[in-house]
C-alpha cells in the first residue's frame, strides 16, 4: 500500500465507524414510532417505519463492521462524520414519508432535513398527514434539537474520540468531567423541559396531541407545527405559553445546569455577557417590533411579541402571515435570525456569543491603538483573565465563521434569486435564505409545495451547513477536492 492509500484508508475507516453508528439514530427513533400505528390504526406506517429501521441499522451495521479497526477519532475525522452523517441521517429519515404517504422524494428530503436540522420549514400539509408522520416530524426535531451525536453519546460506552465528536456538533462546554455524564445531563435537562412543556401547554387548554408535538418542537426551537396554519389560529392563552418554552430552548444547557445545580439561578441565567445582550435583544426586540406593527398595521401586540420571540429563539412557529410586513420589519427579523440563539442551546444563527466576541475585539483593539507607551492592558471576558494569544485564538474562531457565514448566506440568496419567480421581492429572498441557513423556519411566502425543485435544493444546503456551522461541511469539500484533484494527477 503506498503513502497516499495508506492515508486515504485512515481517514475512511474512523468516519465509517462513527457514521455508522450514527446510522442506528434513525432506526431506533422509527423502532419507537412503531406503536403509533396500532394506537391510531394506521397500519401502511408499520411497512414504512419498519423499512426505515431496517435499512438504518443494515446501513449503520455495514459501515461501522468497514472501520472496525485501531484508528483513533481525531478532529478531522469527527468534522467529517458530523458533515456525512447528518446528510444520510436526514435521507433515511425521508423514507416514511415516501413509504408512508406517496410524498414525492425531494419533498420528503426536505421535510426530513428541515427536520432533523430543527429548521421547520415545510413543503407539506401537516394537518392532512397521517398522526404517526406528525410525530415523525416532531420526533425528528426533538432528537436534532440536542443533536444525533450526543443521543449516540449518552448511550454508548466511552471511547476514544468522544470529546472530538462532542464538538464537532456545535457544542464547546461541558457539563461535567466526561462526556458521557455531560451527554446524560443534557438529556435529563432536555426531557425534563419537554414534559413541562407538554403540561403547561395541556393546562392552556392545547388539545393533548398537539400539546405533546408542539412541545417538543418549542423545546427544540424546531418550530413544526402539526396545525395547517402554525400558531395563527392559536389562542391568545397559548400564543403566550408558547414563549417561556421557545426561550428555554434558546438558552444553553451549560446555563440550565448551573441554575439547576447551584444557589444562584439567576446569576445562571443571565450573569454572562452572552445572556445579558440575549435577554436584551429579546425584551428591546420584542417591544420595537409590537409598537413597528402596531403602527404599521395595528397588529396585536401578542403577535408581534411571539414572532420576535420565535425569530430570536431561532424557533420558527408563526403567529401571521409574514408576506405583508414591510420590508424594514423584515429586515429587522432578519437580523434577529441572523444573530440567533445562546451558543450551547438547541438553537441555530451564529450565536449570541460569538457577537459578543466580535464586540469585545473592537474594543479591545480600541484599547490598545489607546494605551500608553509600556502600559498593560488587561484582557478580560465575563471576569476572566485572557491572554493575548486566548483572546486572539476566540476572536479569531468567531471571525472566521462569521465571515463564512456571510458567505454562504450570499451564495444562498444569489442561487435563490434564480430558482424563484422573477417578481418576488429580494427582501423575501434573503429572508427565507437566511430563516433556512439559521435554522429558524420562518418564511415570507416562498416556502411550500409551490417552491421549485432548484429552490428546495438551495433551502435544503443552506439548512445542512447553518446546522454544522458550516466548517465540517467545508471539511468535508476540502477532502472530496484534495481526492478528486489526486486521482487526476
Amino acid at each position: 500500500m503506498n503513502q497516499r492509500s495508506a492515508a486515504r484508508f485512515a481517514i475512511a475507516k474512523p468516519v465509517s465507524r462513527g457514521v455508522g453508528l450514527l446510522l442506528h439514530v434513525p432506526a431506533l427513533m422509527a423502532l419507537v414510532s412503531l406503536p403509533l400505528c396500532v394506537i391510531f390504526d394506521e397500519v401502511s406506517g408499520v411497512r414504512a417505519l419498519g423499512v426505515t429501521a431496517a435499512t438504518g441499522l443494515l446501513l449503520g451495521q455495514a459501515l461501522f463492521w468497514a472501520g472496525r479497526g485501531h484508528s483513533p477519532t481525531q478532529s478531522r475525522h469527527a468534522m467529517l462524520i458530523a458533515a456525512v452523517a447528518w446528510l444520510l441521517v436526514s435521507i433515511i429519515g425521508a423514507i416514511p414519508f415516501v413509504l408512508g404517504d406517496h410524498i414525492s422524494v425531494l419533498d420528503a428530503l426536505f421535510e426530513s432535513i428541515s427536520g432533523f436540522t430543527g429548521t421547520g420549514m415545510s413543503v407539506l400539509h401537516a394537518n392532512e398527514l397521517p398522526h404517526y408522520l406528525q410525530w415523525w416530524r416532531s420526533l425528528s426535531q426533538w432528537i436534532g434539537g440536542v443533536g444525533v451525536i450526543v443521543l449516540l453519546l449518552s448511550i454508548l460506552p466511552p471511547r476514544r474520540g468522544a470529546l472530538e465528536l462532542y464538538y464537532s456538533e456545535s457544542r464547546d462546554k461541558k457539563l461535567l468531567p466526561s462526556i458521557r455524564s455531560t451527554a446524560r445531563a443534557i438529556w435529563s435537562i432536555y426531557v425534563g423541559y419537554t414534559l413541562l412543556g407538554i403540561g403547561l401547554l395541556w393546562l392552556g387548554h392545547v388539545p393533548i396531541w398537539q400539546a405533546i408535538n408542539h412541545a417538543m418542537t418549542a423545546i427544540a426551537t424546531g418550530g413544526f407545527a402539526i396545525t395547517g396554519d402554525s400558531l395563527i389560529s392559536a389562542t391568545p392563552l397559548a400564543k403566550a405559553l408558547y414563549i417561556p418554552i421557545m426561550i428555554a430552548g434558546a438558552i444553553s444547557f451549560y446555563a440550565h445546569y448551573r441554575a439547576v445545580s447551584t444557589r444562584r439561578p439567576f446569576s445562571a441565567l443571565f450573569g454572562s455577557s452572552e445572556l445579558k445582550l440575549f435577554w436584551f435583544l429579546l425584551i428591546i426586540g420584542a417591544g420595537v417590533l409590537a409598537a413597528d406593527n402596531f403602527l404599521l398595521y395595528q397588529s396585536n401586540w401578542l403577535d408581534s411579541v411571539l414572532q420576535w420571540v420565535s425569530a430570536v429563539t431561532t424557533t420558527g412557529f408563526q403567529s401571521e402571515p409574514l408576506g405583508h410586513w414591510h420590508p424594514g420589519t423584515l429586515f429587522l427579523m432578519s437580523l434577529a435570525m441572523l444573530v440567533g440563539a445562546t451558543a450551547g442551546s438547541t438553537g441555530g444563527g451564529l450565536k449570541v456569543l460569538r457577537v459578543v466576541l466580535l464586540y469585545k475585539s473592537i474594543v479591545w483593539s480600541v484599547v490598545e491603538i489607546n494605551r500608553r507607551p509600556h502600559e498593560l492592558v488587561r484582557l478580560t471576558f465575563d471576569g476572566e483573565a485572557l491572554t493575548r494569544g486566548d483572546a486572539e485564538s476566540r476572536v479569531r474562531a468567531a471571525t472566521t465563521l462569521t465571515y463564512a457565514w456571510f458567505m454562504v448566506s450570499a451564495l444562498g440568496v444569489l442561487a435563490m434569486a434564480y430558482s424563484v419567480p422573477d417578481s418576488t421581492p429580494l427582501q423575501i429572498t434573503i429572508f427565507d435564505v437566511l430563516s433556512a441557513q439559521s435554522n429558524v423556519g420562518l418564511s415570507a411566502g416562498l416556502v411550500g409545495p409551490h417552491l421549485s425543485a432548484a429552490g428546495k435544493l438551495v433551502l435544503m444546503t443552506v439548512m445542512w451547513m447553518g446546522r454544522l456551522e458550516i466548517i465540517p461541511v467545508m471539511v468535508l469539500v476540502a477532502v472530496l477536492v484534495q481526492r478528486g484533484t489526486r486521482r487526476r494527477a
